[in-house]
């Protein structure tokens, strides 16, 4: 199965594409691709590495399928290595793993998605500015935390 290109403002050799093994798709796939492209999150599975085409992370008595996803924000997307499924069987769902570069990040980071502030968007208690924007950017990209995944 293919996908659209990952799209996003994430300064990439070439656009993305999006392979897999599991043919599958439901509607809660279908949800969870929306949602990505509204908040311009790119998928590691079947677009990097050795990951192509995206292997199976679920293993089931009747079939494989892919259920286990890693997201990213396609901002970082510059950053990622390489990403893979282990062949580990410790359960029925097998490990992924992504390895990042600290060292490819731009400094330059500016937010790739526009702010809106109509109905539609807006989150109701929460209470979002430019000013406020560029205060969390700021705490962000001053901040490394460390991820752990498993």
């Amino acid at each position: 199965m293919v996908d659209s290109p990952c799209l996003g403002n994430f300064d990439l050799e070439h656009a993305r594409i999006r392979t897999s093994k599991d043919n599958r798709v439901n509607k809660a796939g279908v949800t969870l691709y929306q949602m990505a492209i509204r908040l311009n999150l790119v998928f590691l599975n079947g677009t990097f590495p050795p990951d192509i085409p995206g292997e199976f992370t679920h293993l089931g008595p009747a079939s494989n399928s892919v259920i286990d996803y890693l997201l990213i924000s396609a901002n970082l997307a510059v950053n990622v290595l390489s990403f893979q499924v282990e062949n580990q069987h410790f359960s029925d769902h097998l490990p992924i793993v992504t390895t990042l570069s600290l060292f490819r990040y731009q400094k330059d980071y500016k937010h790739s998605v526009p702010l809106e502030t109509s109905s539609a968007t807006k989150i109701s208690g929460i209470k979002w500015s430019e000013a406020v924007a560029q205060k969390y950017q700021d705490f962000s990209i001053g901040k490394s935390l460390p991820i752990y995944l498993k």
